[in-house]
């Protein structure tokens, strides 16, 4: 378990306390990690909580193109990013039904932002081979991207996003934000399991 707490020099920029536990364990073909977010102090924690890993793509020894297969159909519109925050328009989804067929087009203006996820599992990979399945049942928001032509793919559930276009208000207020009362905790879990 590796864990990081509140200090001198994080409270200069996040005024709040907190102790932020990763653990990671190995279940046969899949891994599980977990985020118990606790707060030590006497006032709410607000938590803007998310994994970021990065897979190749294409996935080793699979064939043909790939694709994320939604545990539910995604019809809501996904966001953009513009310098960082949220742009302000909504884009249609490039998901059919449960399915994106991904393609570098995808992420020529940056990241797909799924704001209103109605999912919370989803398998990446060619359809038919290797793939790779997760699961994310604590965070109700994701993120896909990659750079131009890069050999991967980022595939992040999120507990929150940053911050709209425009938005004056307190860290607390941002969409996404959620609250741990004093003494709490939260756990945001994820778990990826390998496909042959």
């Amino acid at each position: 378990m590796q864990r990081l707490e509140d200090s001198e020099a994080t409270r200069a920029g996040f005024p709040y306390r907190f102790r932020l536990d990763i653990a990671h364990e190995l279940r046969g073909a899949t891994l599980a990690v977990s985020a118990t977010v606790t707060n030590p102090g006497d006032a709410p924690l607000p938590v803007s909580f998310g994994f970021h890993p990065a897979f190749r793509w294409p996935l080793p020894d699979a064939n043909g193109p790939h694709e994320i297969l939604f545990e539910k159909d995604e019809t809501a519109p996904v966001r953009r990013l513009d310098d960082g925050l949220i742009a302000p328009r909504d884009v249609p989804t490039p998901v059919a039904g449960r399915r994106l067929k991904l393609d570098h087009s995808l992420f020529a203006e940056g990241a797909l932002i799924f704001d209103h996820l109605a999912s919370r599992r989803l398998v990446y990979g060619p359809a038919g081979g290797p793939s790779l399945a997760f699961a994310f049942p604590d965070l109700p928001h994701l993120a896909l991207w990659t750079k131009p032509d890069a050999p991967f793919i980022c595939i992040e559930p999120w507990q929150g996003y940053a911050a709209p276009t425009g938005f004056d208000g307190e860290y607390a207020e941002r969409p996404g934000v959620v609250s741990i009362a004093p003494g709490a905790q939260r756990v945001f879990a994820m778990e990826i399991e390998v496909r042959a």
